[in-house]
């Protein structure tokens, strides 16, 4: 994620954190996080 804006970072993280609880998840897992970051990075091209 080097060279993202903060913002960018903390709206991948929320994202992650909402598919796992979406997911009834205790844990955000590596998988929600390449997700969010993958359709973060192609909305804000």
């Amino acid at each position: 994620m080097q060279g993202l804006s903060y913002a960018l970072v903390v709206k991948i993280a929320n994202d992650a954190a909402k598919k796992s609880i979406i997911n009834s998840s205790k844990e955000i897992s590596v998988n929600d996080l390449d997700k969010a970051l993958e359709e973060n990075l192609t909305f804000n091209k």
